[in-house]
């Protein structure tokens, strides 16, 4: 049995955009960099990984959404 065990979601208009897969106390860090232009609902997601029954912590750190003007 894994203890701690999260994923990570992305979901932008009711499409899941990334998935972290099963992460632990151990696991790597992940940046994720992702395109939404024309979206217009974002949602970051944690669920629950293997485990779901205690001790689940889960930090999207930094997370943050940079607007850019594009370039013509």
């Amino acid at each position: 049995m894994i203890s701690s065990a999260v994923t990570f979601q992305v979901w932008a208009d009711g499409n899941l955009l990334f998935d972290s897969g099963i992460m632990t106390r151990g696991s790597a860090t992940k940046n994720v960099n992702l395109d939404i232009t024309g979206r217009t609902e974002l949602r970051l997601q944690v669920a629950g990984g293997t485990d779901t029954t205690s001790s689940d912590y889960a930090d999207w750190a930094n997370a943050r959404v940079t607007c850019t003007t594009p370039t013509q």
